[in-house]
């Protein structure tokens, strides 16, 4: 029963900051400086979410995302990126580890 109540609370809380979100978008314009920080926002929460993980996994997830962001530039294929990226963490885990 605390782990249903622990869930509905923290999608209550989802909810809320959404919907205030969007409320305070539709109340009041942002001025550019917000609107330009707001575009920046989805790259900073991936890199924050990606580095702690590429860091804790070592040279094979390094390695691997070097490769990954090297395909993903010569390429500008996000499928051909993914698939670099994949098959290369699973060589150098297996190789390597």
């Amino acid at each position: 029963m605390r782990t249903l109540l622990a869930l509905l609370g923290m999608a209550l809380g989802t909810y809320a900051l959404r919907a205030g979100g969007f409320w305070l978008i539709a109340r009041f314009a942002p001025s550019p400086f917000v609107e330009r920080a707001l575009g920046h926002t989805p790259g900073a929460v991936i890199v924050a979410l990606v580095a702690p993980a590429l860091l804790a996994g070592g040279w094979p997830d390094l390695a691997a995302a070097a490769i990954t962001a090297t395909v993903a530039l010569r390429t500008r294929s996000l499928l051909a990126a993914i698939g670099a990226g994949t098959l290369a963490v699973c060589l150098f885990r297996f190789l390597l580890t």
